[in-house]
Protein backbone atom coordinates (compact mmCIF):
# COMPACT_ATOMS: atom_id res chain seq x y z
CA UNK A 1 0.00 0.00 0.00
CA UNK A 2 2.74 2.42 0.97
CA UNK A 3 4.44 1.55 -2.28
CA UNK A 4 1.46 2.68 -3.90
CA UNK A 5 0.95 6.03 -2.17
CA UNK A 6 4.72 7.18 -3.00
CA UNK A 7 4.23 6.43 -6.52
CA UNK A 8 1.08 8.83 -6.71
CA UNK A 9 2.64 11.14 -4.46
CA UNK A 10 5.55 10.87 -6.75
CA UNK A 11 3.19 11.53 -9.98
CA UNK A 12 1.40 14.72 -7.83
CA UNK A 13 4.64 16.09 -7.64
CA UNK A 14 5.65 15.45 -11.27
CA UNK A 15 2.68 16.84 -12.43
CA UNK A 16 2.64 20.14 -9.88
CA UNK A 17 6.39 20.71 -10.94
CA UNK A 18 5.20 20.52 -14.34
CA UNK A 19 2.43 22.87 -14.35
CA UNK A 20 5.09 25.54 -12.49
CA UNK A 21 7.25 25.26 -15.77
CA UNK A 22 3.94 25.85 -17.97
CA UNK A 23 3.39 28.75 -16.12
CA UNK A 24 6.61 29.75 -16.06
CA UNK A 25 7.10 29.39 -19.92
CA UNK A 26 3.81 30.85 -20.03
CA UNK A 27 4.56 34.31 -18.61
CA UNK A 28 8.12 34.77 -20.33
CA UNK A 29 6.39 34.34 -23.43
CA UNK A 30 3.94 37.01 -22.83
CA UNK A 31 7.00 39.36 -21.81
CA UNK A 32 8.61 38.82 -24.75
CA UNK A 33 5.35 39.22 -26.88
CA UNK A 34 4.70 42.27 -24.88
CA UNK A 35 7.93 43.71 -25.63
CA UNK A 36 8.12 42.88 -29.01
CA UNK A 37 4.48 44.63 -29.68
CA UNK A 38 5.69 47.91 -28.16
CA UNK A 39 8.44 50.28 -29.26
CA UNK A 40 7.75 52.55 -26.63
CA UNK A 41 8.32 49.52 -24.21
CA UNK A 42 11.56 48.54 -26.13
CA UNK A 43 13.07 51.49 -25.81
CA UNK A 44 12.21 51.99 -22.12
CA UNK A 45 14.22 48.40 -21.80
CA UNK A 46 17.27 49.40 -23.41
CA UNK A 47 17.17 52.70 -21.17
CA UNK A 48 16.63 50.44 -18.41
CA UNK A 49 19.49 48.58 -19.36
CA UNK A 50 22.22 51.22 -19.75
CA UNK A 51 21.05 52.82 -16.18
CA UNK A 52 21.33 49.37 -14.62
CA UNK A 53 24.81 48.56 -16.77
CA UNK A 54 23.04 45.51 -18.03
CA UNK A 55 24.26 43.98 -21.93
CA UNK A 56 22.15 45.53 -24.09
CA UNK A 57 20.01 42.85 -25.52
CA UNK A 58 16.86 42.47 -26.80
CA UNK A 59 14.40 39.24 -25.87
CA UNK A 60 14.65 36.24 -27.64
CA UNK A 61 11.05 34.41 -28.75
CA UNK A 62 10.46 31.02 -28.51
CA UNK A 63 10.35 29.01 -31.33
CA UNK A 64 8.75 25.51 -31.32
CA UNK A 65 10.62 24.47 -34.65
CA UNK A 66 14.36 25.71 -33.60
CA UNK A 67 16.17 23.54 -30.83
CA UNK A 68 17.29 25.54 -27.99
CA UNK A 69 14.94 28.51 -28.18
CA UNK A 70 12.81 27.72 -24.86
CA UNK A 71 16.59 28.02 -23.00
CA UNK A 72 17.42 30.82 -24.47
CA UNK A 73 14.40 32.70 -24.30
CA UNK A 74 14.31 31.77 -20.33
CA UNK A 75 17.95 32.55 -20.17
CA UNK A 76 17.16 36.12 -21.69
CA UNK A 77 14.71 36.93 -19.21
CA UNK A 78 16.57 35.66 -16.51
CA UNK A 79 19.81 38.31 -17.83
CA UNK A 80 16.83 40.98 -18.07
CA UNK A 81 15.74 40.30 -14.94
CA UNK A 82 16.16 43.77 -13.56
CA UNK A 83 15.45 46.18 -16.50
CA UNK A 84 12.18 44.19 -16.96
CA UNK A 85 10.67 44.41 -13.87
CA UNK A 86 11.79 48.32 -13.67
CA UNK A 87 9.96 49.00 -16.67
CA UNK A 88 7.03 47.14 -16.03
CA UNK A 89 6.77 48.31 -12.32
CA UNK A 90 6.32 51.74 -14.08
CA UNK A 91 3.01 51.30 -15.28
CA UNK A 92 0.10 49.99 -13.14
CA UNK A 93 -1.36 48.01 -16.11
CA UNK A 94 1.70 46.23 -16.54
CA UNK A 95 2.85 45.02 -12.80
CA UNK A 96 1.13 42.00 -13.46
CA UNK A 97 3.87 40.74 -15.62
CA UNK A 98 6.58 41.23 -13.52
CA UNK A 99 7.87 37.74 -12.73
CA UNK A 100 7.37 36.19 -8.82
CA UNK A 101 10.09 34.87 -6.94
CA UNK A 102 8.62 31.42 -7.44
CA UNK A 103 8.77 31.97 -11.65
CA UNK A 104 12.03 33.20 -11.50
CA UNK A 105 13.58 30.34 -9.03
CA UNK A 106 11.59 28.00 -11.35
CA UNK A 107 12.95 29.48 -14.36
CA UNK A 108 16.92 29.15 -12.80
CA UNK A 109 16.24 25.77 -11.79
CA UNK A 110 15.19 25.06 -15.82
CA UNK A 111 18.01 26.90 -17.07
CA UNK A 112 20.59 24.81 -15.03
CA UNK A 113 19.43 21.71 -16.56
CA UNK A 114 19.02 22.83 -20.19
CA UNK A 115 22.25 25.00 -20.10
CA UNK A 116 24.33 21.93 -20.55
CA UNK A 117 22.25 20.31 -22.79
CA UNK A 118 22.38 23.66 -24.74
CA UNK A 119 25.84 23.69 -25.03
CA UNK A 120 26.38 20.17 -25.57
CA UNK A 121 24.22 20.59 -28.68
CA UNK A 122 25.98 23.85 -30.15
CA UNK A 123 29.46 21.97 -30.09
CA UNK A 124 28.25 18.89 -31.92
CA UNK A 125 26.58 21.27 -34.41
CA UNK A 126 29.16 23.09 -36.29
CA UNK A 127 30.03 22.34 -39.71
CA UNK A 128 33.79 20.46 -40.97
CA UNK A 129 35.93 21.35 -37.62
CA UNK A 130 37.84 19.67 -35.12
CA UNK A 131 36.09 19.89 -31.52
CA UNK A 132 37.92 18.38 -28.24
CA UNK A 133 34.98 17.30 -25.89
CA UNK A 134 35.61 17.71 -22.44
CA UNK A 135 33.69 15.08 -20.14
CA UNK A 136 32.76 15.38 -16.38
CA UNK A 137 34.98 12.35 -15.56
CA UNK A 138 37.89 14.83 -16.55
CA UNK A 139 38.37 12.67 -19.75
CA UNK A 140 38.47 14.02 -23.16
CA UNK A 141 38.07 13.11 -26.75
CA UNK A 142 39.33 15.21 -30.06
CA UNK A 143 37.19 13.68 -32.85
CA UNK A 144 36.61 15.30 -36.12
CA UNK A 145 33.30 16.49 -37.24
CA UNK A 146 32.24 16.08 -41.21
CA UNK A 147 28.68 17.39 -41.11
Amino acid sequence: MMEKYGKTQDSKNAVKGASRIDRARGMCKKLVGHFSHSWKKKEALKKAQRVLNLPEHSLITECPTRWGTRQRMMERILEQQRALSQVLSENRNTRHLVPSWQDIEVLESVNRALKPLQEFTDALSGEDYVREILWPDGGSTTSTFLI
